[in-house]
């Protein structure tokens, strides 16, 4: 069930989108899974339910360790630029001739 295209039945579905067709104007539309089941989605089927609930609570951890992992590579990647000085600059001499 979407809030604006009504009630759909989902006719297709990959590791990243869902594709429902809504009964309203027989039109197919893509969504990002599983996104969109926590922002436009809601699943109709009660015995269906408990088992999307638990995909989704799985992919959700996976996507929080993701964020963890990068952030994580952030950071050592701000602390070792830190930790990084650059060659110390010699100190030029200025030197003039000596006119003959």
């Amino acid at each position: 069930n979407h809030s604006i295209f009504g009630c759909g039945e989902v006719i297709a579905q990959s590791d990243s989108t869902i594709t429902v067709r809504f009964q309203a104007d027989n039109e197919e539309k893509k969504f990002l899974y599983p996104q969109a089941f926590s922002q436009y989605l809601t699943l109709s089927s009660t015995t269906l339910a408990p088992e999307l609930q638990s995909e989704l609570s799985v992919l959700q951890e996976q996507m929080i360790k993701e964020r963890q992992r990068i952030e994580a590579a952030r950071l050592a990647e701000r602390l070792t630029a830190r930790t990084v000085t650059p060659a110390t600059k010699t100190k030029s001499t200025s030197r003039t001739r000596a006119k003959k």
